[in-house]
């Protein structure tokens, strides 16, 4: 008889940097795969060292990683043991990363956001792969030795031709360890294995049998195996059984089983059919396996698939299917449906003050309070983030959902408690309702989505429903989104300059760079209108860069046209400064142009600055290091705490143009300005007043002992070659 292989052990290293994806997909793998032994790294370097350590088959890795990226990881792993499989994940507008993967060989990839299915089947192919190959290897060396041992045989048999009652007692001794061979197999198989006569009476059964059963073989010698019907299989599914085994001598496939005790379990059947020469039945032969475990695996995983890990709550894919159904019940029996979209307000600067366990707790208590607010045939679902939907079905109007949604407002208003900390929240609700604002649940839900960024942008902490005005904005944004991506490569942009002036002097000690859109068809963009959305897209990060080398290569140009050197103000994003890799692009562009570090100032937002201090107090030392000059702006519209104003390495305070615009007419714009320059000065600090442009303001500033200013009393915003010639008679 062959001999049998066990499985080969086949081992995977998976390499992801985000916590949240890597435990997910981690979990999906060991339970799909329990054979498999899996090994997590959270970088490259790590992924490296362990496969130095274990020689993994398998390399499943994302490609954008710090400290080491995957395709660096890659590149030393196919140096060391150039056969090992490596599954790349990368996401789709990553093209360079996915042509040094298939430069360098990697053998498969896959895009993000991962198609679980997918990733699975590759995963399944390669594992099979590689166990056919160690099987192959291993049934080799097998025919090797049993080469060598029939040779020694057929040796022995040569030498001792003579001994005839010997070769037939040698066949007989074979033939029993054969049989020996099959009753250990028949007892120790880990499937129950029940042989019946051809009236299909049970003649055997093995230990796995009892194991799985309850029933021992002497209980059940005689009897048919329908002992062990569940009842839950109607009789057509038995007879198509029959059928199918009587014809193809054959059948597999899953019911359900019950044991001696009478619980019912899942199980995997085969049964096969013996024939004689004649071709009579003689025996049949049934084999199965209690697949519980396996059921409750995948039960496991669907629900893992269809809610959010965090919240329990359904998921986006979830909600689209359960959202389907209520919108089919709503059609037949002609009610309405509203769905919620609920944004919590600003979630990012309470997740990063407090820290991203205080934000999970935040996220998982607001679902408790959504699913407690509601009927219990409503869904509540999270979407991602701090995004959550609701959906009301059987509604009687439109207008019925905003109670609802008002009572939902009020029961996220109330304080959580966090730990030892008391939090407040508002929310943004978008509203849509069936059948009025979409027939279709993508139409629904996207509808429902613009409605709560209306709300957004109409001061938060409120409701609103879908208006198909609302639509032609979001189309404006998208097509907005789209042009500004081809500005940038269209060279559309462009840069103002406006002086600042020394006010002892009156001479030009600086410019402030200004960014401006020019569109071919649209004319000049102002920048209200694109910059915030460059932020929410992430634009503002190529643009960004493209300002600051543009305003530094502007003033060398100066210099070198004889314009004594200036300083240059440039300011920068919120979401620029949440990169921990500013200070690096600031040295690049500095070393790049060649601009001397302290002719660049560098302005920060107060809101921006106070949003993560400890990391803004981190990044302006090391840009202070360099030599470059930095500023605070629009000082007095957030809410600095002194205690880290004072460790801010700043050199300058800007005030708001807001303060400074009613300066003589309105006594607390005053006081806040007077203030605002006193405290500068204590700290050591110059002060920079935005947006003067009358006499009187320049005259209250200038008894203030304000250092700088700048606004339209001087000179508007202008282009480098309209503003030059100012510069070479004010400087």
């Amino acid at each position: 008889m062959p001999r049998t292989y066990d499985t080969p052990h086949i081992s995977l290293l998976y390499v992801e940097d985000e916590h949240e994806v890597r435990s997910l997909l981690t979990l999906t793998l060991e339970l799909s795969y329990p054979e498999l032994s899996i090994l997590t790294a959270e970088n490259g370097q790590e992924g490296l060292e362990l496969f130095e350590q274990f020689r993994p088959d398998i390399v499943l890795t994302d490609l954008s990683m710090p400290v080491l990226d995957g395709i660096a990881m890659s590149a030393e792993i196919k140096k060391r043991v150039p056969e090992t499989v490596i599954i790349a994940l990368t996401a789709c507008s990553d093209a360079h990363n996915l042509v040094a993967a298939i430069d360098l060989g990697i053998n498969s990839y896959l895009l993000k956001p991962i198609d679980q299915a997918k990733l699975l089947s590759t995963i399944t192919a390669y594992v099979n792969a590689i166990t056919d190959a160690k099987r192959m290897a291993l049934e080799l060396q097998e025919s090797h030795e049993l080469l060598e041992q029939r040779v020694a045989e057929r040796t022995l048999e040569l030498s001792h031709t003579v001994a005839l009652l010997q070769q037939e007692n040698a066949r007989r001794v074979q033939a029993e360890e054969r049989m020996g061979l099959m009753a250990k197999v028949f007892e120790h198989s880990g499937e129950a294995i029940v042989i019946t006569d051809s009236s299909n009476r049970i003649l055997a059964t093995n230990a796995s049998f009892t194991r799985i059963t309850g029933y021992h073989q002497e209980e059940v010698l005689g009897q048919e195996p329908r002992i062990l019907k569940s009842g839950r299989e109607a009789g057509s599914f038995y007879e198509s059984m029959w059928e199918t085994l009587l014809t193809n001598n054959y059948w597999q496939g899953e019911l359900y089983g019950r044991r001696k005790q009478g619980d019912i379990f899942p199980k995997l059947l085969s049964l096969s059919v013996v024939r004689d020469s004649q071709g009579r039945i003689v025996n049949y032969i049934g084999n199965f396996t209690d697949i519980s475990e396996l059921k409750q695996a995948a039960q496991k995983i669907d629900y893992l698939a269809h809610h959010d890990v965090l919240t329990r709550l359904p998921n986006r894919i979830s909600l689209k299917e359960k959202l389907a159904t209520a919108l089919e019940m709503a059609k037949q029996n002609d009610s309405h449906l509203a769905i919620l979209s609920i944004d919590l307000d600003h979630f990012k600067c309470i997740n990063d003050s407090l820290g991203h366990h205080m934000g999970d707790k935040l996220l998982s208590d607001v679902a408790s309070r959504l699913a407690e607010g509601v009927r219990n045939f409503d869904i509540v679902a999270r979407l991602g983030g701090d995004e959550y939907a609701v959906v009301l079905p059987q509604i009687t109007s439109g207008t019925a959902s905003a109670p609802i949604a008002g009572k939902i407002r009020e029961d996220l208003s109330r304080t959580f408690h966090l730990e030892n900390r008391e939090v407040v929240i508002t929310a943004s609700i978008g509203i849509s309702v069936f059948p009025h604002d979409g027939e279709t649940a993508e139409e629904l839900m996207k509808h429902a989505d613009i409605a709560m960024h209306h709300a957004k942008a109409t001061g938060r902490n409120n409701c609103q429903f879908f208006k198909r005005e609302m639509n032609v904005v979001a189309q404006e944004r998208f097509l907005l989104e789209r042009n500004m991506r081809i500005a940038l490569e269209q060279e559309e942009f462009l840069l103002h300059y406006q002086p600042q002036i020394d006010i002892t002097t009156g001479r030009v000690i600086g410019v402030e760079a200004l960014l401006r859109w020019q569109h071919p068809e649209r004319g000049l963009i102002p920048p209200d209108t694109f910059i915030p959305l460059a932020e929410v897209t992430g634009l503002i990060l190529p643009i960004g860069d493209w300002v600051l080398e543009t305003a530094c290569r502007q003033m060398l140009a100066w210099i070198a046209e004889g314009i004594p050197p200036l300083r240059m103000a440039v300011n920068l994003s919120a979401k620029q400064f949440e990169q921990e890799t500013l200070p690096d692009t600031v040295r690049k562009i500095i070393v790049k142009t060649g601009l001397a570090p302290h002719l660049l100032e560098l302005e920060i937002t107060e809101s921006a600055a106070m949003a993560d201090p400890e990391a803004t107090i981190r990044h302006l030392r090391k840009l202070r290091d360099m030599g470059v000059e930095l500023a605070i702006d629009d000082f007095g519209t957030g809410y600095s705490s002194l205690s880290y104003l004072k460790l801010f390495p700043v050199n300058r305070l800007k005030i708001d143009r807001s303060f400074v615009k009613d300066l003589e007419t309105d006594l607390d714009d005053a006081a806040i300005a007077a203030a605002t320059i006193a405290l500068a000065h204590k700290l050591g600090k110059e002060v920079v007043a935005e947006g003067v442009e009358t006499e009187g303001q320049l005259s209250f500033l200038r008894d203030q002992q304000c250092d700088v200013i700048q606004g339209y009393l001087f000179s508007r915003p202008r282009s480098a070659g309209d503003i030059s010639g100012y510069l070479r008679e004010r400087c």
